[in-house]
């Protein structure tokens, strides 16, 4: 049966992890960082970085409370080299390497600025996402810009955030740098991926899932293939409109795009989460192994509620009226209700 469903997961998740995992770029060559989480997420989090964050690492060990009971443990090491992202997760004593697609774009785009160019770059991207530098304040004796944007707080120097507060949908997270080194040498090894471990090809699975997931197949005496995913009769134009329809500070700036049958905005936040916002025909084959969903009615519309198991929350909700389906995917975990809070402020 084509999964329809489950395939649309992946591309969220996908989509959150290669965003949220872009390396950051610096206006100081090298360095390191040591901060303290605090709020629904504890633990401290680590930083390496060089040839202004071409090449990172970066240690995890926090415990995040998700909002409805259930707490989340993340060890996790993770080494980017330009476009490469290798991740261990020590709890599970795994690895995966996974390709940043948007690196290049964004590495093109920037490559030949200056670092003064940079920063009003910067500044420019923080005033189309509606924010503002409210002034300046001292961490840790460093003059840091203080940035007010998407629901968050941020002081920064140099490209380094300092000291962070936001509070997205009742949820509130904190990080303060508690070490904070720039300029100083590493060792090689420190941006080498730990050779102990077999990293799992996620650009592999990855492709071999949009295949079978959305019955792609090769002819054997033909390179044509067809997907056969069953176009959205509900206009991209009337999707975009419900979108700008959508308001809240937590979120703003969607990039809103459309294709392989499908219309999606996805919305980034500035603790590194997102929210995605798609619609699909319902007269795709639905996914009938996901029986940890709850199924529900919201509105008079048949929905259905869950987690998938890269820990994204996840709302179906059929718009038979439209011969569509909507799907909601959010990073962090949010509950059910809120959810469906996030719907209702769509006027599809």
């Amino acid at each position: 049966m084509n999964r329809t469903y489950p395939i649309f997961l992946i591309l969220i998740y996908f989509f959150f992890k290669l965003n949220v995992s872009q390396a950051q770029t610096y206006a100081l060559k090298s360095g390191f960082v040591a901060y303290e989480l605090t709020g629904h997420t504890t633990g401290t989090k680590k930083i390496w970085w060089d040839q202004y964050g071409r090449v990172t690492k970066t240690e995890i060990n926090s415990v995040t409370d998700n909002g409805h009971g259930k707490t989340i443990e993340e060890r996790k090491i993770i080494v980017t080299q330009d476009a490469k992202m290798w991740t261990i997760d020590l709890i599970e004593n795994t690895g995966q390497m996974i390709t940043n697609p948007f690196y290049e774009m964004a590495d093109h785009l920037t490559n030949d600025l200056s670092i003064e160019d940079k920063k009003a770059l910067s500044r420019q991207i923080i005033v189309n996402l509606g924010g503002k530098i409210e002034g300046q304040e001292k961490i840790m004796s460093y003059p840091c810009d203080i940035v007010q944007v998407m629901g968050g707080k941020t002081w920064i120097y140099e490209g380094v955030v300092l000291k962070s507060e936001v509070k997205a949908l009742g949820l509130v997270s904190n990080e303060i740098a508690t070490v904070f080194t720039p300029n100083i040498s590493h060792p090689e090894s420190t941006f080498t991926p730990n050779p102990s471990y077999e990293y799992v090809d996620l650009d592999a699975l990855q492709d071999e899932a949009m295949n079978e997931e959305m019955g792609v197949e090769m002819d054997e005496d033909s390179e044509d293939s067809e997907a056969s995913l069953i176009p959205l009769t509900y206009r991209f134009e009337k999707f975009k409109s419900a979108i700008n329809s959508f308001a809240i500070d937590t979120y703003s700036n969607p990039i809103v795009t459309s294709g392989s049958g499908m219309h999606m905005a996805v919305f980034s936040t500035i603790e590194g989460g997102g929210l995605t916002i798609a619609a699909m025909s319902n007269k795709n084959p639905s996914e009938e192994s996901v029986p940890s969903f709850n199924s529900f009615t919201h509105k008079g519309h048949l929905a259905r509620y869950g987690l998938s198991e890269d820990e994204t929350s996840v709302l179906m909700v059929d718009f038979p009226e439209y011969e569509m389906v909507v799907i909601l995917g959010s990073i962090p975990i949010i509950s059910q209700q809120q959810m469906c809070d996030l719907l209702d402020k769509i006027s599809f």
